[in-house]
């Protein structure tokens, strides 16, 4: 994946790092292992000094993985979860979904 770094002189530092070796092929297992500690790891960095944290819930499976991950690491900051609705638009109804998950 691409890394990016705002350094504290104003520029950016871009690293690429692909570790997965070419034509390697992964069963389902180990997939989920690499997303699951993916995901683990981004969170962990993202909130671990964190007192209070909120989570923009859409409904669907990223803002989900992060809630759900969240919880998995009980770093005792209190988490809150949102839903922004907008009734003009159908397709960002999915307060049922947000709903469930931040249950």
């Amino acid at each position: 994946g691409m890394h990016i770094t705002f350094m504290p002189d104003g520029t950016i530092a871009e690293k690429f790092e692909w570790d997965i070796p070419a034509g390697r092929l992964f069963n389902e297992s180990e997939i989920e292992e690499k997303v699951f500690e993916s995901i683990q790891r981004s969170t962990h960095a993202w909130v671990k000094d964190a007192q209070k944290i909120t989570v923009q819930l859409s409904g669907g499976v990223d803002s989900s993985s992060i809630l759900c991950m969240l919880r998995h690491l009980n770093s005792g900051a209190t988490i809150q979860a949102m839903h922004m609705n907008d009734s003009k638009h159908v397709a960002s109804q999915e307060i049922e979904y947000a709903t469930h998950i931040a249950q």
